[in-house]
């Protein structure tokens, strides 16, 4: 523990191992005896302790408050970010200006250059805490132009509680279009991390979203170049919380895309929604076809619950589990039945039946028709699977004219074919 050339991390594992050891007499004489190498790492795990302020802090002989003070001081110490939580748990504003310091890009020599890192993300998250204005223009020049994603993406984290986010204690600091303009320069950024920070900003400021449309429906198209689908998820989170009307009246199909993500988080995102196409057939669809993805189709039925207040289908008994034990229900009642089990005497077909006579009568058909819509919809998907889409497009068409929304989920197939 007293000796520096060890791993902060091991030392401060090894004030762990004498606390469970019952070591605490020990732990507090290396501490008052020992150095600021020794009491680092005891402090670093300490903090966590919910006596900590009660037991340690308040000692006078601990000296806590001025330990910390002469940690963050100590230019050239690899170990100092480790001090940064405790100066924001202890509320030393007077360490500010060394805090701004850690801003900076010149890293000192003494300091490897992931530590440094560490330093910058570390002053940024305190600093923004502190409602440290003047720091502002340090951090907007982090996330402009620092190399590491991470500071950028930290850097912006700042901002957003500093100037973007409603009531921020800096908000004349920037002016909005140099926000948008460093927005815009995140979203392009070919480091992903940084991409994504500034879409999860967009996603909860949906006003501020709106100046970064023609991007946003790039990004989310299919094939965008993003390999797993997160921007693309992103991108579709924001563009749902915007509401454009045009984006919205393209939502069935996502529900047919390639990538899992999307079917869920279009899934899961649709039941509150008031604007745009009743999306009712889409997710009874995915019950029904959905067979790669559970959470895709956890999302599905949760939604419908959703919208239709009832779990159409299912018997009483599955109904109770649902509400008085809820953590069974969903991770092992609903995987059983998308894998096709048969439970109180019901399965998936079951399900979607159920659902599908509830839409009907939701948009007002009378027995016979929605009837000849439950058979259009089985047949339409019989021919699908059997090749035949020709004969299935036809079979959709000899419903004739169709409440809107009623065959969503079918029409949106065919239209992404």
């Amino acid at each position: 523990i007293e000796d520096s050339s060890r791993t902060f991390k091991l030392r401060k594992t090894l004030v762990g191992v004498l606390q469970a050891r019952h070591r605490v007499p020990l732990i507090e004489t290396i501490y008052l005896e020992g150095d600021l190498d020794a009491r680092g790492p005891i402090l670093g795990r300490l903090q966590s302790e919910p006596y900590f302020e009660s037991t340690f802090v308040a000692d006078a002989r601990w000296q806590v408050k001025d330990t910390v003070r002469r940690w963050v001081q100590r230019k050239g110490d690899r170990t100092r970010w480790h001090a940064l939580q405790l100066v924001q748990r202890l509320e030393l504003r007077e360490l500010v200006p060394q805090l701004r310091e850690m801003l900076s890009a010149d890293r000192d020599v003494r300091v490897d250059a992931r530590k440094a890192r560490f330093q910058r993300i570390g002053s940024m998250r305190v600093l923004a805490k502190f409602d440290d204005c003047e720091s502002v223009p340090a951090i907007v020049e982090a996330a402009r132009s620092a190399t590491d994603p991470s500071v950028r993406s930290a850097a912006f984290a700042a901002l957003d509680t500093l100037v973007m986010r409603e009531g921020a204690p800096c908000a004349d600091a920037v002016d909005e279009t140099a926000l948008q303009e460093l927005t815009a320069s995140m979203l392009k950024s070919e480091q992903r991390e940084v991409a994504i920070k500034a879409l999860t900003h967009l996603e909860v400021n949906p006003e501020r979203a709106k100046a970064h449309l023609p991007y946003l429906l790039e990004a989310v198209k299919p094939g965008a170049g993003d390999r797993d689908g997160i921007l693309r998820r992103h991108a579709l989170l924001t563009l749902m919380a915007i509401g454009e009307p045009e984006f919205l009246d393209t939502l069935p199909a996502y529900f047919h895309d390639e990538n899992a993500f999307m079917r869920s988080t279009v899934a899961e995102k649709s039941a509150p929604l008031t604007e745009g196409p009743r999306l009712e057939s889409c997710l009874i669809g995915l019950i029904d076809r959905e067979t790669a993805y559970l959470q895709a189709w956890r999302s599905a039925v949760l939604s419908l619950r959703r919208k239709s207040g009832e779990y159409s289908g299912m018997p009483a008994i599955l109904v109770k589990q649902a509400r008085e034990e809820r953590g069974k229900f969903l991770q092992q009642t609903l995987p059983q039945l998308f894998e096709g089990q048969l439970l109180h005497g019901v399965d998936r077909a079951a399900l979607v039946d159920a659902w599908f006579a509830w839409f009907a009568k939701e948009l007002k058909l009378d027995g016979a028709r929605a009837t000849q819509a439950t058979d259009v919809r089985k047949k339409f998907w019989a021919l699908v699977d059997a090749g035949k889409l020709d004969q299935a497009t036809a079979e959709l068409e000899s419903f004739g004219e169709a409440p809107a929304g009623l065959f969503a989920y079918e029409e949106s197939y065919l239209a992404t074919r």
